[in-house]
C-alpha cells in the first residue's frame, strides 16, 4: 500500500474514532444526568436507559480506556506508515506514555468533585491529547518539515 494512502486512511480512521467517543460519551454523560437529550441534540439509545448510574459510569471508563488505546495505536501506525522510522514510532510511543502516566497520576492524587476549574484545566488538555488526532498531525508536520530540511542540507 502507498505510504501516502495508508496515513490518510488512519487519519479518517481517527477522525471517526474521535467523533465516536466523543458522541458516546456526551450521550452516557446525559444519561448520567437522566436528560433524554444533550448538547449535541443527540438521543439517548435504548439500551442505555437500562443501567443502573454504577453501570454507566463503567460503561463510560471501559469507554474511555478502549477508544483511547485505539486512538494512540492507530496514531504510532499513522506515523510508523508514512515514515518507516522506527524512532519516530518511538518518539510518539513515549509521548503517550509520558501522558498516561500524568493522567493516572493526576487522578489519584488530585482529582475530586470539588476541585478548582484551574486544577481540572491542568487535566484536560492531556485527556484531550489522548483523545484526538491532533498530536499525529502536529507531529507529521513537524517529521515533514524535519526531514525537508535534512535533505536539502549542505552537508549532504
Amino acid at each position: 500500500m502507498n505510504r501516502k494512502i495508508g496515513f490518510i486512511l488512519v487519519l479518517l480512521l481517527l477522525f471517526c474514532l474521535s467523533y465516536l467517543r466523543d458522541t458516546l460519551i456526551i450521550v452516557i454523560n446525559a444519561q448520567l444526568i437522566r436528560e433524554s437529550q444533550n448538547y449535541a441534540n443527540t438521543m439517548v439509545p435504548g439500551f442505555l436507559t437500562n443501567y443502573t448510574q454504577s453501570g454507566l459510569l463503567r460503561i463510560k471508563w471501559i469507554a474511555e480506556i478502549a477508544f483511547s488505546l485505539l486512538i494512540i495505536g492507530f496514531s504510532i501506525l499513522g506515523i510508523h506508515l508514512y515514515f518507516r522510522n522506527k524512532t519516530y514510532s518511538m518518539v510518539l510511543t513515549l509521548f503517550y506514555m509520558i501522558t498516561c502516566i500524568y493522567i493516572v497520576l493526576f487522578e489519584f492524587f488530585f482529582r475530586s468533585k470539588s476541585m478548582s476549574f484551574q486544577a481540572q484545566s491542568l487535566l484536560t488538555l492531556p485527556e484531550a491529547l489522548i483523545h484526538s488526532p491532533l498530536v499525529l498531525l502536529v507531529l507529521f508536520a513537524g517529521l515533514l518539515i524535519v526531514e525537508k530540511q535534512t535533505s536539502i542540507s549542505p552537508d549532504k
